[in-house]
């Protein structure tokens, strides 16, 4: 499939996330320590635990993706990773804010405002 299909298949997914307010950005999400527990709270707090998330990080994060794993309906992805299917399978996405700027470079968002 050639790479413009396939960035506009992303964008199409993401504009319908968006308008379904099922998108959350964090300035970052920083865990101390592996806990399970503490995320699923971040979930809980949102509204979410119930939902097939998918959390789009930038940087390599260990607590995030050791926090999540044993969360059946969470999977972790670094933005540089994310495919269509991705984030077609969920119905909420978590993600850092500087995975948010980074994914609009992949898909050449960075000059639409």
């Amino acid at each position: 499939m050639p790479k413009k299909m396939r960035n506009l298949a992303r964008r199409s997914v993401l504009s319908n996330h968006f308008k379904n307010n099922n998108i959350f950005v964090f300035s970052s999400i920083n865990l101390e320590v592996p806990s399970t527990k503490q995320f699923k709270k971040i979930l809980s707090d949102l509204k979410i635990e119930k939902n097939k998330v998918t959390v789009v990080y930038s940087k390599p994060n260990d607590n995030l993706v050791l926090s999540a794993r044993n969360l059946k309906n969470v999977y972790t992805v670094n933005v540089m990773s994310v495919s269509t299917y991705d984030i077609i399978d969920c119905d909420s996405i978590l993600m850092e804010k500087s995975a948010l700027e980074n994914l609009n470079l992949l898909l050449g968002l960075n000059n639409e405002k």
